[in-house]
């Protein structure tokens, strides 16, 4: 097994070095060997690490297990995190007083996703991530359903349709252009009906000098529109929109 692309030093990390992945699914990793843990193990380790921050004990038993009483609750998560912290090299999950954390040694694929996201973000560091870029299409916890999972999916998948639109504009305006249009037609997928990644295609397209596509793109998504709500494009899109192409090829009104 492979040093996932996000763990800092690559095939040179330590065995010992753990790394948790929640895109696409749940793998703990000390080195290259993955951690063997049981679904309620995968579960405490994920919502801790989903909290960014040290969680309180009785927050962690009550979400995990709800329907237990609190004294019943409490003796599963001293359970599981001793089974937890016995089926790999080093604790994934350390004590902070009386709350739970992710062992601040632990690199985590979202953690890296959003700092490159950010990075994406901000226009003044003219960097394009060091991370696949097929990373930000990818869903948390595919599968999983508990209430918190649902939340944090909503809330990074928000985060990485804004970062996939930076990226689109990075790539073009480095003259990227089949990388951009990939990634512009990747985010159009995930919300057709979103303006602002429509837009990015459209723009990509341009840049290329594909008018009849973007103009074709444009149309569709007029379509899309009408027939989903009953309305047009707004004034700002079709604005944007006939900026982009010759006078000739603008749409009508």
């Amino acid at each position: 097994m492979e040093v996932p692309a996000f763990v800092a030093g690559g095939a040179g990390v330590a065995s010992d070095h753990v790394s948790l992945e929640l895109l696409d699914g749940f793998r703990l990793c000390a080195g290259t060997e993955q951690v063997q843990l049981s679904e309620t193990a995968q579960r405490l380790v994920a919502f801790v690490a989903l909290g960014g921050h040290p969680l309180r004990r009785p927050l962690v038993a009550g979400t995990l297990w709800p329907e237990k009483t609190e004294s019943r609750a409490s003796a599963n998560l001293r359970s599981t995190l001793w089974r937890l912290n016995a089926a790999g090299p080093r604790p994934a999950i350390v004590c902070a007083g009386s709350a739970l954390v992710l062992d601040p040694s632990v690199c985590v694929d979202i953690v890296a996703l959003q700092r490159q996201g950010w990075a994406l973000l901000d226009r003044a560091t003219g960097r394009v991530p060091e991370l696949g870029t097929d990373w930000f299409s990818k869903e948390l916890l595919p599968g999983w359903y508990d209430d918190w999972v649902i939340l944090e999916r909503e809330r990074l998948g928000q985060l990485q349709i804004r970062f996939m639109e930076a990226l689109v504009h990075r790539l073009r305006e480095r003259g990227e252009l089949a990388r951009a249009i990939d990634q512009a037609m990747r985010l159009v997928a995930l919300d057709p009906l979103r303006e602002r990644s429509q837009l990015a295609l459209i723009q990509a397209l341009v840049a290329e000098g594909s008018w009849g596509r973007a103009r074709w793109q444009a149309e569709q998504y007029c379509e899309l529109l009408d027939g989903a709500f009953g309305v047009h494009a707004s004034e700002a899109f079709m604005a944007a929109y006939r900026t982009l192409l010759p006078f000739e090829q603008a749409l009508s009104p």
